[in-house]
């Protein structure tokens, strides 16, 4: 009686890519197999750096908003004089045009790293739990579960256009495109803003995959799956909030 796992197509990268949109147990089940993540990386960080060249100039039109009043108050500026602090303010904001210009670089880098940080508390809590999975099953199902997230950077850049730069004016506002709990809460101050911004359609949606896949390639029990996403999504959460200014 052969008991072997089925085999699956050289392409399977590739067709995880696509059906973990449409049909993600068929890419839950390759997965299990072969923990590919190339095909997956790459897409998502296609989809991801496509967005935010979308959204350059609603970001820059933010940034010209928003900066000098940020930078003129910065504490590390208030003890020069009034000529010094109009230079350093001018010099902030030139690096700050050229960060923002070149934000899509930091999009595989965010994939690479998020994955990693993703992959690391399923292989914690898998020990715990005693379910089953390999670190590579886990890098593999966060990286291809980050297309989902990447489309919604994508979604925001196409919203941007849509509305123009002049809409334009914090430095959520951007992501705040993206349909979620952000938009119900327009006025909401830095923190709070950046807290809502993570709750959006894309990346909740990429949260219940993750969960799913726990459940198909990991053996996890559904209370241990959720529960290891929750976490993860707590996490990241307070990451987001102590970081936003």
């Amino acid at each position: 009686m052969n008991t072997s796992e089925p085999t699956v197509p050289p392409n399977s990268g590739l067709l995880n890519v696509a059906d973990i949109i449409v049909a993600p147990n068929a890419a839950f089940a390759r997965l299990r197999i072969v923990p590919t993540w190339g095909w997956a990386f790459l897409v998502a960080s296609l989809l991801g750096i496509a967005g935010y060249l979308l959204g350059g100039p609603a970001n820059l039109h933010a940034f010209e908003t928003y900066g000098p009043a940020l930078y003129g108050n910065a504490p590390q500026f208030q003890s020069m004089d009034a000529a010094h602090r109009a230079q350093a303010v001018q010099n902030a904001m030139t690096y700050g045009r050229l960060f923002i210009q070149f934000t899509w670089v930091f999009v595989p880098i965010g994939l690479l790293v998020g994955s990693l940080v993703q992959a690391v508390i399923m292989l914690i809590a898998r020990t715990i739990t005693r379910a089953q999975g390999t670190f590579a099953q886990f890098y593999a199902l966060s990286m291809t579960t980050g297309v989902v997230s990447s489309l919604g950077f994508l979604l925001a850049g196409i919203i941007a256009v849509i509305r123009g730069p002049a809409a334009y004016a914090t430095p959520s506002a951007f992501q705040e495109g993206i349909p979620g709990l952000a938009m119900l809460a327009p006025g909401a101050g830095p923190k709070l803003a950046a807290l809502l911004t993570v709750l959006n359609v894309t990346g909740l949606w990429a949260l219940v995959l993750a969960a799913l896949g726990l459940i198909a390639i990991g053996n996890f029990s559904r209370v241990a799956a959720w529960g290891t996403i929750v976490i993860s999504l707590l996490l990241t959460l307070l990451f987001v909030v102590s970081t936003a200014r």
